[in-house]
């Protein structure tokens, strides 16, 4: 409809736009479609996100139901493990056991007979302890260590063995190197005598 016909029919026409709010016009639908593009990018890199997501939580779940099989697993065969040992052990036990008894049911007035299976069975649980890693400290002679040697008392007079070990009461062993029990022995150190001066100042 041209301008003559709409004045002609009473209807109004609308301004026309001027050529700069045209190029402003233009420039705002680029920026909207532009605005579009990059909400499309992030809504896409969103999805993307949560799709990692999902599966970081899924390797996490397969992580932590692996981790508490090992440590099932794990569990049980240090539990068969100890199991085991105990089992070997008592096995390598028994054999002294039945010398004892054969020893306490025999009736013989054989003294050295009788000292001679002692023997035999104490160098059986010797040969025992050793198989399982237990060694005999040797602490007569050694220096006092209070790590390995537990002093039950003091004696001797002689400064040549002041501060070593001259008696043993009852031998220590050692498991693998590690303290297993210490050695209670008696240490041997100088009689110390109170001095005339000494008495003086202690008085009556």
């Amino acid at each position: 409809m041209c301008a003559q016909e709409a004045e002609q029919q009473g209807v109004a026409m609308a301004p026309p736009i001027p050529t700069s709010q045209q190029a402003d016009l233009h420039v705002c639908r680029q920026e909207l479609e532009q605005a579009k593009e990059e909400l499309k990018r992030a809504c896409t890199e969103l999805e993307r996100a949560r799709h990692d997501l999902a599966g970081q939580q899924d390797l996490q779940l397969r992580a932590r139901a692996d981790l508490d099989n090992w440590q099932k697993r794990l569990q049980r065969y240090l539990q068969r493990s100890l199991q085991d040992n105990k089992k070997a052990f008592l096995q390598a036990l028994l054999p002294i056991v039945d010398n004892l008894e054969r020893a306490l049911t025999e009736r013989s007035a054989d003294i050295a007979g009788l000292r001679s299976g002692i023997e035999v069975i104490l160098r059986q649980l010797k040969e025992m302890l050793q198989q399982q890693g237990v060694t005999r400290s040797e602490a007569e002679g050694a220096l006092f260590d209070p790590t390995w040697h537990e002093a039950m008392g003091m004696a001797g007079d002689s400064s040549e063995w002041a501060g070593r070990v001259i008696q043993v009461l009852e031998a220590g062993y050692a498991l693998n190197g590690e303290l297993l029990r210490p050695a209670k022995v008696i240490v041997g150190g100088p009689v110390v005598t109170a001095s005339p001066l000494e008495d003086v100042a202690e008085g009556p």
